[in-house]
């Protein structure tokens, strides 16, 4: 009967693992104050994504800084070759 040598965890075949996957890294936005008068600050906050090269997404946000009740705003923008997709968030 043939004796064997005790194992270790050292002499276990080792199977081949990819590391695990870890979420990307949230990127670190900046918002750019583009209009802050009249008790009304518009801010603006541009973001890449890797996956779209070329492509800038841009977070237009408006607070009102009083107590007065905005009406009337336009929002224009002039930029060449450019996408538009605007989405309204209430809140903050």
């Amino acid at each position: 009967m043939p004796t064997s040598a005790p194992q270790s965890a050292f002499s276990l075949p080792q199977t081949a693992q990819s590391p695990p996957q870890q979420p990307p890294q949230q990127q670190r936005l900046t918002a750019y104050t583009a209009y802050e008068k009249n008790e009304l600050k518009v801010t603006l906050t541009p973001q890449t994504s890797p996956n779209k090269p070329g492509i800038v997404n841009v977070l237009a946000r408006f607070q009102v800084m009083g107590e007065n009740v905005v009406s009337g705003l336009s929002f224009q923008v002039a930029v060449p070759k450019v996408r538009f997709f605007f989405s309204f968030l209430r809140g903050t």
